[in-house]
């Protein structure tokens, strides 16, 4: 007999999990495993009455709900009550059940293959006939629903008189059961600094802002106490006037306690530069070598950044430098600690459960991230209140697509990789694509030798005001991006249309 186990890490006794999208995901994994053959499925964890019936109800009210449109959590609970007493241990655990069971019955399940993913995000960008409303923009109402309250008492030490002015934003705090505590000779232990979630690591970010002149010290502290390797930069300075700078420009500086040099730069890429710096500790000699990496491809009037390679070549430098070290949590800032690099959180941690697990949930990585800090992918920071899930899903489109930054225009097939090369109307020779030729004949090449001819049409882009247009007839097999010339096609990926 083969037994399947499911082991839920994150919920503490007498608790509940930080995030009902956590288990959420967890219970549509269990669920996902069952068959009609099976028996019942064994639920546990230490007493067998708090999580383990906060769980079975879950279960039991989702499927209800789903099976016959309404519930009644009272009535569940006095049943399982009669079998088992104190099952939902807590009062916790009681509101915690309704905040899940809204989520769960109002998002559903929107995992889907990474396979598959490529058609659900092309079907969800279609408007709704009865709403006028693209999928995509129901599907981020429907996020925006599940905003959880946050309670007062969560950002009692943030609105401290003394803590105040380390906020650069009012609204924009950092909650207690989440943040980062910091040391230095300052009195605080305060600093706008929580720990991010990805899909594999509890604290797989340190989501902080921009650190405001008075706060570069404790910026340094954190980065120093916790041995934090990697610092993403999205937000733009400039460097001369800009007071917030916390890295010397050159040399070394001294920031309080602490002195940082620059020991490297790379500037080879034209889509984000690269620092290397020494940071030291001066009473005790504590030092770390640190990489920061400033982006140079969004500028703060965008509402999302204009293209989608710069945004993956970024996140496969930073982890390759992530993996040659020990600390798995990165630091990523922005000016207010939300917009820009909250969607680096959002993005990073989509296309780590892509890596592992080969599934795609946009709704449930962004809805646990917001259980941290509800401005990340918000309306409230886009021109267009879908377009950060639009761009968050174009970039696993392209991953799920088969496409990594470093062969973006080739496919892998069978072990083999086919390059796509742009013909004109016969199938002999390449022609460079010029701002008014449109492709008619796209040739896939294998030692030079043609393997697939599709003869259709695929209209170009012509600017960056228009979305392009193509049609379905390409191969299945394969996916290709076209456009006038190399500069457009990078910076309109995001509007792609595969």
């Amino acid at each position: 007999m083969q037994v399947n186990h499911f082991h839920f890490t994150a919920w503490p006794d007498k608790d509940v999990p930080k995030s009902a999208s956590t288990i959420l995901d967890f219970r549509n994994k269990v669920v996902k495993n069952e068959s009609s053959k099976d028996g019942p499925t064994l639920v546990h964890c230490s007493a067998g009455i708090g999580r383990t019936g906060t769980y079975i109800a879950l279960d039991y009210l989702v499927r209800e709900g789903e099976q016959e449109g309404s519930v009644d959590i009272v009535n569940c609970l006095t049943t399982l009550r009669r079998q088992r007493t104190q099952f939902v241990q807590t009062v916790e655990q009681y509101e915690f059940l309704h905040e899940a069971l809204l989520e769960g019955l109002t998002m559903k399940d929107l995992s889907v293959d990474s396979k598959d993913f490529p058609a659900m995000y092309d079907k969800i960008k279609r408007k709704n006939p009865k709403s006028g409303k693209t999928f995509l923009r129901e599907q981020f109402d429907d996020i925006n629903t599940m905003i959880p309250n946050e309670k007062e008492g969560n950002f009692a030490t943030a609105k401290l008189p003394e803590n105040r002015k380390k906020n650069r934003y009012s609204n924009i705090l950092a909650a207690d059961n989440c943040r980062y505590f910091v040391t230095s000779s300052k009195r605080s232990d305060y600093i706008n600094a929580i720990a991010i979630p990805s899909h594999n690591k509890t604290a797989a970010f340190a989501l902080t802002q921009m650190p405001l002149p008075d706060t570069i010290e404790d910026f340094w502290n954190l980065v120093l106490s916790q041995s934090m390797t990697t610092i993403v930069m999205m937000n733009a300075v400039k460097k001369e006037k800009d007071p917030d700078i916390y890295w010397p420009l050159s040399g070394l500086s001294t920031f309080g306690k602490i002195k940082v040099q620059q020991l490297e730069e790379d500037v080879t890429n034209e889509a984000y530069r690269i620092l290397k710096l020494s940071v030291t500790r001066v009473r005790s000699n504590e030092c770390l070598v640190v990489k920061q990496f400033q982006c140079l491809f969004w500028p703060d009037e965008d509402g999302v950044p204009r293209g989608t390679r710069q945004m993956l070549q970024l996140m496969e430098d930073v982890d390759s430098w992530q993996r040659s070290n020990d600390n798995p949590t990165i630091v990523v800032h922005c000016l207010d600690g939300a917009r820009k690099s909250g969607l680096f959180c959002a993005v990073s941690a989509i296309l780590e459960r892509v890596r592992a697990e080969q599934t795609v949930n946009v709704v449930r990585t962004i809805s646990q991230m917001r259980s941290k800090r509800q401005q990340i992918v918000s309306s409230q920071f886009h021109p267009t209140s879908s377009q950060g899930v639009g761009y968050v899903m174009s970039l696993g489109f392209l991953d799920c697509g088969g496409y990594s930054a470093d062969r973006l225009f080739t496919k892998r097939t069978n072990n083999q990789w086919f390059t796509p090369c742009f013909t004109s109307d016969t199938v002999t020779g390449n022609v460079s694509a010029t701002e008014s030729s449109v492709v008619k004949c796209v040739l896939f090449y294998q030692d030079n030798a043609p393997v697939h001819k599709s003869v259709t049409t695929i209209a170009a882009i012509y600017d960056n005001e228009h979305p392009p247009y193509s049609t379905d007839l390409v191969p299945p097999d394969f996916r290709l991006f076209v456009a006038p010339n190399f500069s457009h096609m990078m910076s309109s990926l995001q509007w792609m249309t595969f």
